[in-house]
Order: structure tokens, then sequence, then C-alpha cells
């Protein structure tokens, strides 16, 4: 079996039955919507992971396992299949992509409402010691979800003020605003499919990629008119995500210029001025800004058809001669938050397993870290990384650690009559050779930026 074959295995499984371990207590006050009166505690949580849990909640926890707390209640009947393939019942609810706010006091979510013959979506802001909740957006019935297993796709702006999203209406993909505490209604700003996205980190500028176009959209302001996003003269191709810089000045694409395609720098201020070249690149390449700014990593293939990258390198930002990092094939990468490393996926198609590498852009060649087969929602995550690795950190603050959900090696289907053990929450140190650390069961997990 290649990978496309286990891609699709993978995407069919759903979570595992319940388990004892590490059941998380109530937060302090139930999942409930907001009262009028009742303002959010928003306490700052510091290295916590979010994840969900078997039976459809979201919950923190901290590294080493201790202190889960549940955010959420779910009315969800978990059943030897999953929750999404649960049997069904007049009423289910379950929760799922849980979000960080930047500042680290919110989780934004999706919540599923399972009914006999349809399933109801909404988009919910939950403070992260409270479990308090607030309801920013319900999608109109019988619409789908954004991805496989997402029923959208969350990324907070930098000073969590705003959430942008993206959801499904009847006719169209829609990418969405809304204040971070509720207080006026989404707003829907740009149209269509696909549609991908990035925030620069200072003025809170949205940079947008929607079908061949690049829309630009000024940092909004709470309490403002929304502005709508202005087309830009330049559009670019084989890449998914857009990068901004930092300051919001530069906007960074892949096009093809001369007939050869290309990764280039262009000024959003000055449209007069032609395009920077920074290197050469396969016909489809992902590519994301170091965070510290200066350089971008970027993974290229001249067959995009293949489900993988060839291989991975650096790029200043100025320009200047690539740093080859990786020389195989890889499905994802990801920035370490001091911008020194990047852990990086790949896949054996011999032993049908994925493994964890680690590339030290100041030291020697990529390491082996761990072996492991991912959740099906993790999945989701790595074959849209360049999407998500901006909105969603599958890395410890301190860039010691990594966080996943998966299995360590393929169980067996023969279980004796008992139920299927399911995805865990591993904790992973980043180094050559660690042995992943389970801390709870769980179908999807991420850590809080600070």
């Amino acid at each position: 079996m290649g990978l496309a074959g286990v891609i699709a295995l993978l995407a069919a499984c759903g979570g595992g039955a319940s388990s004892d371990r590490n059941t998380p207590s109530e937060a302090p006050s139930r999942d409930h919507q907001v009262p009028e009166n009742v303002e959010q505690s928003q306490s700052t949580m510091v290295n916590r992971i979010a994840y969900v849990t078997d039976d459809g909640n979201i919950a923190t926890i901290n590294p080493d396992g201790s202190d889960p707390r549940r955010l959420t209640r779910s009315e969800l009947r978990v059943g030897g299949a999953g929750p999404i393939l649960a049997q069904a019942a007049d009423n289910q609810t379950f929760y799922t992509w849980p979000t960080w706010s930047p500042d680290g006091t919110r989780l934004a979510a999706s919540r599923v409402n399972l009914r006999e013959d349809s399933a109801q979506l909404a988009l919910e802001i939950i403070d992260a010691s409270s479990g308090v909740s607030k309801r920013v957006y319900e999608n109109e019935p019988s619409t789908i979800q954004v991805a496989q297993g997402a029923p959208h796709y969350m990324y907070w702006s930098p000073d969590s003020s705003y959430l942008a999203f993206l959801a499904t209406t009847r006719r169209h993909l829609s990418l969405f605003l809304a204040p971070s505490l509720g207080e006026s209604a989404s707003a829907q700003i740009a149209v269509g499919s696909p549609i991908y996205y990035s925030w620069a980190r200072e003025p809170g500028a949205l940079l947008i990629r929607r079908q061949n176009d690049l829309l630009h959209l000024p940092g909004p302001q709470v309490g403002s008119e929304m502005p709508s996003p202005v087309p830009l003269d330049f559009a670019g191709s084989g890449f998914r995500v857009p990068a901004l810089s930092h300051d919001g000045r530069t906007v960074y694409y892949t096009g093809s210029w001369d007939g050869s395609n290309a990764l280039y720098a262009a000024a959003l201020d000055d449209a007069e001025v032609r395009p920077r070249y920074l290197a050469d690149v396969g016909r489809l390449a992902a590519f994301m800004l170091s965070p510290t700014g200066e350089e971008l990593a970027v993974a290229d293939t001249d067959q995009p058809g293949s489900g993988q990258y060839d291989r991975l390198f650096l790029i200043g930002t100025g320009g200047g001669a690539p740093r080859i990092l990786a020389d195989e094939g890889l499905l994802a990468f990801f920035w370490s938050p001091d911008g020194r490393k990047l852990i990086y996926v790949v896949f054996d198609p011999e032993r049908r397993s994925f493994a964890w590498k680690l590339a030290d852009r100041d030291e020697g060649p990529p390491v082996v870290v761990a072996e492991f087969l991912p959740s099906a929602d993790l999945l989701t995550a790595l074959t849209f990384f360049d999407q998500y690795a901006l909105s969603h950190s599958i890395w410890s603050p301190d860039s010691r650690h990594i966080v996943f959900t998966g299995e360590l090696q393929r169980h067996s289907s023969g279980t004796n009559g008992g139920s299927p053990q399911g995805p865990k929450v591993y904790v992973l140190e980043a180094k050559e050779g660690a042995v992943p650390q389970e801390v709870a069961s769980g179908r999807i997990a991420f850590w809080s930026w600070n």
C-alpha cells in the first residue's frame, strides 16, 4: 500500500472507545453560552495542550499529563467506531478542532450537533480557564465541512482581537471575521474556492488567496466598519498559502515568469517596483516565513500529484543562495517557535509508516525522532500543513517538544472482543531517537502559543 492508500485508510478512521486514562475533570464553570451580563475570565493559559477527548469534548492538560480539565460538555454517545461514526440518536453533540488564541485566554472550536438525517455546524469561542462559551457563527442547514473531519478552519489575528474562519454556505466557501468577544456579528469578507490566508504579525493585516487572486485586507479595527479586501496586481501560481512579512509590507508568493517557476517578494506599498526574484522552485511549492522573519522555509516538487515534496530548503528574505536542509520526500514541515529548527514528516511506503524528522538550521543532517501513525484529524492538518502551521502549534513554546495524536504502531484488527484503542495524545522531545510519552486519549491536540 502506497501513500495514497494509507491516507485513504486513515481518513476513514474515527476515534476509539473511551479510556479511563487521564479523564478530564470539569472546569469550574461548565460549558454554556455567555449571558449578556457575564464577562469571561480571560485568564492566560501557559504551556497547556488543548485536545479533543474520546467523547467529543475540548479539554486542556499539562505536558506531563497532569491536571486534565474538560471545558465543554458534549452529548455524544461513543460507539466502537468512534464519535463521528457512533450510532445515531435523536440529538448528539460533539466539539472538535480547538484553536488557541495567541494570548492564551480563549479557544475557538467547532460544535457539531448530529441529528437523524443531518448535522448542524456552529463555531464557538471558549474561555480557556472557565469553559464559558460564546457562539459566534452557525452554519446554514445542510452545509458541509471545509475539509475531511474539519467543520471549519479557524485562525486568530496576532493580537487575539479577531477570529478569521472558513465556513461553507449553501453555495460557496466563505471567509469570515468575528470579533473575539462576539460583540458584533461575523462579517463575510471573501467568497470562492479555494481560499487560503495569512496574518501579518504587527499591523494585523490579512493576505488572502482566493482561487488565482491575491487580496489584501488592511488591519481591521474592533468597533469600526469592516474594510473590504483590495485586489493586488499580481497573483502567482503553484502554491496554496501566501506569506506576509511581519511588518505587513511584503508579500511572498510563487509564480511563472520567463517560463520558469520561482519564489518572489513583492512590496505592497509600491506597486511600481517589480517583484524581487528569490529562488527557483518546482511546479508546486509550500513556504513559510520563519518566526524571526529573516528567512523562508520552502518545500517543492515537480510532481504535484505525488502527495509529497522532494526537498526542503531555506532562503533569506533578501535573497541569496538556497540552503538545502532535507533532500528527500516529505509530507509537511513546521518551524520551531525560536526559528532554529524544523520538524518534518516523511512516509516509508515499504513499512507503511510515518516518521518525525528534525532539521537544525545550525547543525548537521536531519535525524529521525520517532515513527508514528497519525490520527485522521492530524492527517488533515498534515495535508494542509502550510495553512494549519500558521494557526495551530504542534510545538511547545520553548521549542523543546512537539505534541501529536495517533498511534505508535498499527493495532491488530483482532482485539478479542474489545473495543479499538483509538488515537492517543503524545508529547515528544525534539531530539534523535526520543520516546513519545502518552498523556491522554484524543483525536487532535495543539499546544498553547505561550
